[in-house]
């Protein structure tokens, strides 16, 4: 059995102050890996019973439906673990940034099935497990720049996990979903 390694906290410096926002829903007492596969199950767990009029539903106009607040959560779960893949692997250039509301419109989410998003979320989540467990002690503390920011593999990982729960609490808050 291969030897799991620590992923820091993040360090200040390492990354974007917004990300701030999201740290605050992580645990700090549980291993950043374990709290991604928990999420993977809760998320799956929480979404695939729902009905089709809760999957459209958005709870004031121009705010997005469940469908895109999970379509958008996979968009930016596919473009982070990119960043944090080019980081580990000694990318010096500056990564762009992205406009979420521009990828989720393009993203057509409302003409996919809630269950082909939450399949997409569930690949890409275990993917990015198998990746985040191949990168050594060194990996996680190797940075670059991303939307002109300085971030680090770890901070990103960190802000994966935040990022999700920040929308699940808004799923569960302001979209009246429950069940986790």
């Amino acid at each position: 059995m291969e030897k799991r390694i620590e992923i820091p906290w993040p360090s200040e410096g390492r990354y974007p102050p917004y990300y701030e926002n999201y740290y605050k829903h992580v645990i700090r007492d549980m291993h950043i890996l374990d709290i991604l596969a928990r999420q993977k199950d809760e998320v799956l767990q929480l979404l695939s019973a729902l009905t089709p009029e809760q999957e459209f539903y958005n709870y004031a106009p121009g705010k997005w439906t469940v469908k895109e607040v999970i379509g958008h959560c996979v968009d930016t779960e596919r473009i982070f673990s990119y960043r944090a893949l080019c980081f580990a692997r000694g990318e010096e250039q500056n990564l762009p940034g992205y406009d979420e509301n521009t990828f989720t419109l393009a993203g057509r989410f409302n003409e996919r099935s809630l269950r082909s998003i939450l399949a997409e979320f569930k690949s890409l989540r275990e993917s990015n497990l198998v990746l985040f467990n191949s990168f050594s002690e060194e990996d996680m503390i190797k940075g670059g720049m991303a939307s002109g920011y300085n971030n680090a593999v770890n901070s990103i990982i960190y802000v994966l996990a935040g990022h999700l729960q920040h929308h699940v609490s808004i799923l569960m808050e302001r979209y009246g979903i429950t069940g986790v």
